[in-house]
Order: structure tokens, then C-alpha cells, then sequence
């Protein structure tokens, strides 16, 4: 090596790295759910939560600064289904997913992550499928006081996959 010459090593972004704590905290959250260990459960969960919102301000902060490509934010990360009935937003929540009989709608990735920031915690779930996949199933109001509820099912996965697309 000549004195003198530096080697720069590519490092991650911080958005990077945030992505990659989410799916950290995702995959300990579906093992302790395998394991019925509530209190690693509860601490992932929390961990995933705090980081998804790191998420949400971090991509929201780089779009409207132009950094990120609008496109990227609107890809299809999820399913919603907005002016819920009562009736319907019982069933989904009891059955922890969207049937396509309930007309589900695609909702972006800013959108979803706005989803999550604005949530009802008494009336939402999750499930974890046999195979170890982890989904969200969130209930929220609409924005304004004509629109009534919004359920939204999130495949994790599916939003870590495009929150590292968005952040790159």
C-alpha cells in the first residue's frame, strides 16, 4: 500500500440499516411467536415498532427533500380497504386477514407507513402464518369526519423489500 492512499469502504445509510433492524426484529418476533415466548415477543415487537416509525419519518423526510424518487414511495406494499363497515371491520380483525371478497384495494408504500404511524392499537392484530410469513392487520379512522374506517393488511416482508428499494 502507497502512503498516503486511502481506501474508502461503501457503509450503509442510516435508512439502510433501519430496514435491516426491521427484519432483525421481525424474525425475532415470528421465532418467539413460534415459541410462545411473550416476553421476546413483546420486546421485538416494541423494537420493530419504534424502528418502523424511525422508517416512516426517514423516507417521508427523503421524498419531500427530493433525495428519493416519488416513484419508489408509491409502489404497491399492501392491501387496504377504506369506509370499512363496522360488521366487516369485526370479521377481519377476528380472522387476522383481508378476504378477497372484501375488495381490497392496493395501497403504496408512504401510504402504508402512514398507516402504521396513525393506527388503532385496541383494534388491530397481526398474524404469523405456519410457514413463519408475519402480517400486520391495522384499523385506523379515515382523515376526516366523512370517511369512515380503514383496514389495512401489511406482509412484512413485503415492506421491508420496499422500504430498501425506496432508501437504496
Amino acid at each position: 500500500m502507497k502512503a498516503g492512499l486511502i481506501i474508502l469502504k461503501p457503509t450503509k445509510s442510516r435508512g439502510q440499516k433501519l430496514s435491516d433492524n426491521l427484519e432483525v426484529y421481525c424474525r425475532s418476533f415470528v421465532r418467539s411467536h413460534k415459541s410462545n415466548d411473550l416476553q421476546e415477543m413483546t420486546i421485538s415487537s416494541d423494537k420493530a415498532w419504534s424502528t418502523l416509525i424511525e422508517i416512516f419519518d426517514h423516507i417521508r423526510n427523503e421524498e419531500d427533500n427530493k433525495r428519493i424518487d416519488p416513484k419508489l414511495t408509491k409502489m404497491e406494499t399492501s392491501k387496504i380497504i377504506e369506509n370499512v363497515d363496522q360488521n366487516a371491520l369485526t370479521s377481519i380483525i377476528a380472522s387476522k386477514k383481508i378476504a378477497p371478497i372484501n375488495n381490497p384495494q392496493p395501497c403504496s408504500l408512504r401510504e402504508t407507513l402512514n398507516k402504521i404511524a396513525h393506527f388503532d392499537k385496541l383494534n388491530s392484530t397481526y398474524r404469523v402464518t405456519r410457514s413463519g410469513a408475519h402480517y400486520l392487520v391495522l384499523s385506523g379512522l379515515g382523515k376526516n369526519a366523512k370517511a369512515g374506517p380503514w383496514v389495512a393488511e401489511i406482509h412484512m416482508s413485503k415492506l421491508i423489500k420496499r422500504c430498501r428499494q425506496a432508501i437504496v
